[in-house]
């Protein structure tokens, strides 16, 4: 079985089953191949995934807003911006479709084409500026419109993401790369005593 088919199915096994089930699967004839799984218990499942790297951790802050009281507690939840561009830069799996420095695309009439960040006058501007053996990094921040409930201990927050403009652009548009990573969930609280007018100018104050 390929590497990735394995990561996939022991992502699921973890996902959905508890400790008995994974056994019991794992008990299954076709899993005792060898070549099918590298593990044969749940236990020797578990040790596996606790040794992967876990990627940027969340933090979790209150906010305080001076003279305003709000419905339920304002807390931010992010991870630090630095650790993300960092597991993003490093996941193996976006290593053919990095760009490690500017590159110069030229139609067939011998004109410059942009179509990447990586193609622009701007970032062949700051490699430039920086010295021999080192790479630009771009980052490209973007927010989802809807909000999450869940998992936030029901209170409304709005997700934001980051990629890296460094990556082919035709991977971040695809949803099972997971070429965007959450860097945050903001709060969008409900002022209290505050008249509805101004809950929208708080709110971007927030």
């Amino acid at each position: 079985m390929h590497s990735r088919n394995k990561w996939e199915l022991a992502k699921v096994l973890m996902e959905t089953l508890n400790q008995t089930q994974i056994n019991k699967f794992l008990k299954l004839a076709w899993t005792k191949d060898p070549s099918k799984l590298s593990f044969g218990l749940a236990y020797c499942l578990t040790l596996f995934m606790e040794i992967l790297p876990s990627g940027p951790v969340w933090k979790m802050e209150e906010i305080q807003a001076r003279n305003y009281k709000t419905e339920k507690p304002m807390i931010l939840l992010y991870r630090d911006g630095l650790e993300v561009v960092k597991s993003l830069f490093g996941n193996p799996i976006f290593a053919k479709h990095m760009m490690m420095d500017p590159k110069q695309v030229v139609n067939k009439d011998g004109e410059w084409e942009y179509s990447e960040w990586m193609t622009g006058d701007y970032a062949w501007a700051i490699q430039d500026q920086l010295p021999i053996g080192s790479t630009i990094v771009g980052v490209v921040g973007a927010s989802d419109k809807s909000t999450v409930t869940q998992g936030t201990g029901g209170i409304d927050m709005h997700p934001t993401f980051s990629t890296l403009a460094n990556i082919s652009l035709d991977v971040p548009m695809k949803a099972t790369t997971h070429s965007w990573l959450r860097t945050a969930f903001l709060p969008i609280p409900t002022f209290l005593d505050c008249h509805t007018e101004y809950q929208s100018i708080l709110l971007d104050c927030v």
